[in-house]
């Protein structure tokens, strides 16, 4: 299962992926793919030093002026989770 968690601290946001999804074998994944295209694109507005990806994992932290980026992930996400809720889980914290 892949856990998705986005969490709003201080002006900005971290966006963290874990986990592979298990739908289908390596490089057939379409849960997998959905939720790696959505934090590919997420990518183009982290705070570059902050982005750390290795195998099933990804981490980074959005500028809250990017909110709208945020969000567009989090409903992709929800999205791809009310699809595949066996492969995938959203959890979002707000503002602490």
């Amino acid at each position: 299962m892949i856990t998705v968690s986005v969490h709003g601290y201080g002006g900005a946001y971290a966006a963290d992926v874990n986990g592979h999804a298990g739908y289908a074998e390596h490089g057939r994944d379409i849960v997998c793919a959905g939720i790696t295209a959505l934090a590919a694109a997420l990518n183009g507005f982290a705070e570059k030093e902050t982005v750390r990806v290795g195998n099933g994992c990804y981490h980074a932290v959005i500028d809250a002026k990017n909110a709208l980026a945020v969000r567009m992930f989090e409903n992709g996400v929800r999205e791809i989770e009310r699809m595949y809720p066996a492969h995938v889980k959203f959890i979002k914290q707000e503002d602490f």
